[in-house]
C-alpha cells in the first residue's frame, strides 16, 4: 500500500523517469491504476514492464509517485535473460 486509507488525499500519479543503459523505445511502462485515488491507497498499483526484443542484462528504472505536492523516487532493477533467442520450425 501506498498510505493507509485517506480519504482527503490527493490522486498520486506514477511515471518512469530514467532508465540506466537505455531501453529501446518499443518498451511500454504501466501502472494499474494510474493514478490512484485515496480510495485506492490500500491496495496500491501494479507495475507491468513490456520488453519486446532486448539485450540481456540489469536496468535501472527510476520510478516516480507525485500528487499534491508529493514527489517520491524509487528504483528497481529490472534483470533482463535471453531464454531462448531462436526459433525452430519443424
Amino acid at each position: 500500500p501506498v498510505f493507509p486509507n485517506h480519504p482527503n488525499l490527493p490522486n498520486l500519479t506514477f511515471s518512469v523517469v530514467s532508465v540506466t543503459p537505455p531501453l529501446p523505445p518499443s518498451v511500454q511502462y504501466i501502472f494499474t491504476p494510474n493514478p490512484l485515488t485515496s480510495q485506492q491507497y490500500a491496495q496500491g498499483t501494479v507495475f507491468t514492464i513490456d520488453v519486446p526484443h532486448t539485450e540481456a542484462g540489469v536496468y535501472a528504472i527510476t520510478l516516480e509517485l507525485s500528487g499534491g505536492g508529493l514527489v517520491k523516487q524509487a528504483t528497481v532493477n529490472l534483470n533482463v535473460s535471453i531464454i531462448n533467442p531462436t526459433f525452430q520450425e519443424i
